[in-house]
């Protein structure tokens, strides 16, 4: 199976979703975007994100956009775990993944492999949460936070 992708890097609004539309009508194969674009992944947050318009993405499905809301943590490996599925979902369907977007943490991450482990865990979350339910551990958390192993 190949594993070949296609990066169109670049800063917002300098026209890297009409190249990835373009190179996906003149080019064989079926070409799937994935964003990489810190910005367009949230819903309601359309206007200075420059996203693809829905004529757009009718042109070309686009993977990564509008897929959290605003105030849920959202972070580079959270993107990147999700970048990886799509890529390989791509992969599997036979496609040709076209990589769109300005971000250039987020390019690089893919493009290099990095791995990035989630800062927080499901144990150490119970346990901040717990410590932040009265006034008298909300003021002592940050001296206990080192003590969480």
């Amino acid at each position: 199976m190949s594993r070949k992708l296609i990066a169109v890097v670049g800063p917002t609004a300098s026209g890297k979703t009409s190249l990835a539309i373009d190179l996906a009508a003149r080019l064989p194969g079926d070409f799937e975007a994935i964003n990489a674009d810190s910005r367009q992944v949230y819903r309601r947050m359309d206007i200075g994100t420059a996203k693809p318009k829905p004529d757009e993405r009718a042109m070309l499905t686009h993977h990564l956009i509008d897929i959290v809301d605003p105030d849920e943590p959202f972070g580079l490996a959270t993107w990147l775990d999700m970048a990886n599925e799509a890529l390989v979902a791509v992969w599997e369907r036979g496609g040709l993944p076209v990589l769109v977007g300005g971000t250039g943490q987020y390019v690089w991450a893919l493009l290099e492999g990095w791995r990035i482990a989630s800062w927080m865990d499901a144990r150490h979350k119970r346990y901040w949460r717990s410590c932040a339910g009265s006034t008298r551990n909300r003021a002592s958390l940050f001296s206990r936070r080192t003590r969480v192993a």
